[in-house]
């Protein structure tokens, strides 16, 4: 069954250089810290987790990020997180730098990576992670990505909607940022459909 998409939050990092946080207060870090580079946001520790705390936690919802990548996974990573539990180091996220691209479960730091390949996403793309149940979706500008498609994981139920970063660098970063929720569609829309409502 198909999947919609409602859109609850965005942040396009319209801010003087400095740390994410103190720029918007409704990220607040989990573990880790991010930093604005001329509009781009970009890890500033190793590793990092950022939540929205102006939504949530709920379950059945997506993150997605348009992405700037430079240098391979060693360097730096980054990437949309899912389910990221407040104070716990836990969530679901996506890792991507020029030469990956991982779907990974973090549970209190104990990180198990449940799909990974080769390069799949470039400077530009939109990268969309969606939980709906226990079911957990990549998206590359607006289509599931192959072999990233209704990956089965029960460890974590819901969470806050944020991002991911790994690596003291600006290298691989976040240009513009968006969630809310993902709920399934009982018919009359083709998978991946983005109903196009925005709040």
């Amino acid at each position: 069954m198909p999947t919609v998409f409602k859109q609850v939050l965005s942040d396009s990092f319209p801010y003087a250089n400095g740390d994410l946080h103190t720029l918007n207060a409704n990220w607040v870090y989990d573990v880790g810290s991010f930093g604005i580079t001329t509009n781009v946001c970009y890890a500033t520790a190793n590793p990092c987790l950022a939540y929205r705390a102006d939504a949530g936690p709920f379950a059945d919802q997506y993150s997605e990020a348009t992405v700037s990548l430079t240098v391979v996974g060693g360097t730096q990573n980054c990437g949309p997180g899912v389910r990221i539990a407040a104070g716990a180091n836990t969530g679901y996220y996506i890792q991507l730098a020029t030469n990956l691209t991982q779907l990974v479960r973090d549970v209190a730091g104990s990180v198990v990576v449940l799909v990974t390949t080769g390069v799949n996403f470039a400077t530009g793309d939109v990268c969309r992670l969606a939980a709906v149940g226990n079911l957990l979706t990549v998206y590359k500008n607006g289509a599931p990505l192959a072999g990233f498609t209704n990956i089965l994981d029960t460890a974590i139920a819901s969470g806050y909607l944020g991002q991911f970063g790994a690596g003291i660098a600006t290298s691989n970063g976040l240009t513009s940022w968006a969630g809310g929720t993902a709920l399934v569609q009982a018919g009359g829309l083709s998978p991946g459909f983005d109903f196009g409502y925005r709040e």
